[in-house]
């Protein structure tokens, strides 16, 4: 019995090994696709087409997340941000674009993060849950100094931007449980994000 146990206390650590190590060659392969601009094309629901990339497809299973239907891009150079920090952008109706070069840790924060605002752009907003919104971000000092950079948000913007940094960040500790819930359920397996 203890030949057993101490078989398994010996075996575990290299199994996760072998694991990370595998995880990191896919990450690899699909990472090199991406450097080449290779892209995966479907057709969505209404019969348009989609491009994915293939290093996007992975982080979005990853997190648990249904992206079938939204164009998903890898880019030297991101598209209208105005914002000289911004890592991801997601432009309505449903593109997201990271910009490439990222770690993979960061790379699927800024895809939770712009998944985020797509899910907010297609929800219908009361006028409560943007005032909650706006009220977390005047007393958060961080979101306060994170969100400076948007000089010109108004209300239903910054609510927005509450909305994605509380579900992808460390912030959805200070949450409720039902915010917390909330967020779980559009990002099924967020813990990947801390």
């Amino acid at each position: 019995m203890k030949q057993g146990r101490a078989l398994i206390l010996f075996l575990i650590p290299i199994i996760l090994i072998i694991g990370y190590i595998l995880y990191t060659i896919n990450w690899n392969i699909v990472n090199d696709k991406t450097k080449h601009n290779i892209s995966y094309t479907k057709v969505d629901q209404q019969g348009a087409q989609l491009k994915q990339d293939p290093h996007l497809l992975l982080i979005s299973s990853e997190l648990g997340i249904n992206v079938s239907d939204l164009n998903l891009a890898m880019v030297d150079t991101l598209p209208g941000t105005g914002y000289s920090q911004a890592t991801g952008v997601f432009i309505s109706p449903n593109t997201i674009s990271i910009k490439k070069g990222q770690s993979i840790e960061d790379t699927r924060k800024v895809f939770a993060h712009e998944y985020a605002h797509y899910v907010y752009s297609r929800s219908v907003v009361s006028k409560e849950t943007i005032e909650n919104n706006y009220n977390i971000y005047l007393n958060d000092s961080w979101l306060n100094e994170r969100l400076n950079q948007y000089k010109d948000c108004d209300k239903l913007c910054i609510s927005d931007e509450v909305h994605s940094y509380s579900c992808t960040t460390t912030l959805s500790n200070l949450l409720d449980e039902e915010y917390n819930n909330y967020c779980n359920s559009i990002i099924p397996n967020r813990s990947l994000l801390f």
